[in-house]
């Protein structure tokens, strides 16, 4: 089973960036549960990362 974020470092990024939890979520999990790192990628694209995953998927579904 993969790692999951501490607490605190979920109640940091929510704290911090004024965002959800499944946002927090995402963005951690999507570095390596660095919080210094999620929280740089947020501001240089909100865009939760499972979510941009999913629509160059579907990008790249429709160009076939």
């Amino acid at each position: 089973m993969a790692a999951e974020p501490s607490e605190e470092a979920i109640a940091n990024f929510v704290s911090f960036t004024s965002t959800s939890r499944e946002h927090a979520l995402a963005f951690l999990k999507a570095n390596d549960l660095n919080s210094n790192k999620a929280i740089n990628a947020y501001f240089e694209d909100p865009t939760p990362p499972k979510i941009e995953v999913i629509l160059q998927h579907s990008r790249d579904d429709h160009r076939h």
